[in-house]
């Protein structure tokens, strides 16, 4: 035990020691500076022998953590790649445990969180327990929330969430803010401002969804959209009229 902590005094020497003395680039010294302040508290000397030799192991661990952070990175992409091919598959249980394993690795990729969103949901409508289901989705909804965490603007995440509290937990109420700042940077897309009428027909809000349905029928008054606009406008003011 006496060797072994002797031996990390050591180390933590030499780190000062190259920080202040080395000839390496400022990069490299905010690096060992980081690693040092981990183990900062120790005081210790050492022979100019026990620091020749602990230079090389120093460099022989440098490299291996290199190494290390090299293969973490292509586990990662590896993990991406499988995640995606098994959800263009169908497979969204897999593609759900390769999303999840990328994730600790990229924790803050939001398109990662995106893509688990959608597989949660998929798997989520296949439980026949609606205890069971509605889980899935809160998971859904969880994975969407995390994705606009880290971009805010992200028009998937934002429109899927928007689908979920809409059709799949009866909140509509919730989907409202998220699809209005869609429309709000895309003011052209359409299928937001459906959902986004029938989110605000959902709660009573009948010329909010009006005035959804009269700006799809401006985008593209020859469009298929525009069409179906203006049919569902004449049902809501029929219902409501």
């Amino acid at each position: 035990m006496h060797k072994s902590g002797s031996f990390s005094k050591l180390i933590i020497f030499l780190l000062v020691l190259v920080i202040l003395l080395a000839s390496c680039s400022p990069q490299r010294r905010d690096y060992l500076e980081r690693v040092r302040v981990l183990e900062a508290g120790e005081e210790t000397s050492v022979t100019e022998e026990e620091v020749r030799a602990l230079e090389e192991d120093i460099r022989a661990l440098t490299d291996d953590v290199e190494k290390i952070v090299s293969s973490t990175a292509r586990l990662g992409t590896l993990y991406r790649m499988l995640a995606v091919d098994f959800f263009d598959d169908g497979m969204f249980g897999p593609a759900l445990e390769y999303l999840d394993k990328a994730l600790r690795i990229y924790p803050e990729n939001h398109v990662l969180y995106y893509y688990a969103a959608l597989a949660s949901a998929r798997i989520a409508k296949t439980r026949g327990d609606e205890t069971r289901r509605r889980q899935g989705m809160l998971e859904a909804e969880y994975y969407y929330l995390e994705a606009l965490r880290y971009r805010p603007d992200y028009r998937d995440a934002l429109y899927g969430l928007g689908v979920l509290y809409v059709f799949e937990l009866g909140t509509p109420e919730r989907a409202i803010p998220h699809l209005e700042r869609l429309v709000s940077i895309s003011e052209s897309n359409t299928d937001a401002r459906f959902v986004l009428a029938r989110a605000y027909a959902s709660i009573g809000e009948y010329g909010a969804a009006e005035d959804q349905y009269r700006s799809i029928m401006d985008i593209d008054a020859d469009s298929d959209a525009a069409r179906e606009a203006a049919r569902l406008l004449g049902i809501l003011q029929e219902d409501n009229g």
